[in-house]
């Protein structure tokens, strides 16, 4: 499950996973072409606004389908009595907004930390 979460990079035929990962690819060196200000190459040819539609479209194509399969489930009676737990999941969407705020709060700051009052307290324990 996990696997497919991740893109869909091994989901499929002989083949696909190798379309799945040039997209990412792609789609990971047009995001350094946006750090550092200028357009790049993969493989000679220079990345530009198709490869990038297309990308998007390779991306996004997999949750979209799954998302209109699900909403086609529900409009069904079928679909609705499967539902094993229709009360409110109040507090576990709370405990998940907490963690993954503290996560991505914490993978945030982690790298300005390490560089700054981490090292400065380790270089102290060092000197004594």
């Amino acid at each position: 499950m996990l696997l497919i979460q991740l893109g869909e990079v091994i989901f499929g035929g002989v083949g696909s996973g190798l379309y799945g990962m040039l997209a990412f690819a792609l789609l990971a060196v047009f995001i350094a072409g946006l750090m550092i200000g200028r357009t790049l190459e993969y493989v000679g040819k220079k990345i530009e606004s198709f490869e990038m539609k297309m990308v998007s479209i390779v991306i996004l194509l997999t949750p979209l389908l799954v998302l209109a399969g699900t909403s086609i489930a529900m409009l069904t009676a079928s679909g609705t009595a499967g539902i094993a737990n229709p009360g409110a999941h109040g507090p576990l969407f709370v405990v998940l907004l907490l963690g993954t705020l503290l996560l991505v709060g914490a993978l945030t700051y982690v790298p300005a930390l390490a560089f700054g009052p981490i090292v400065e307290h380790l270089g102290m324990i060092a000197a004594h």
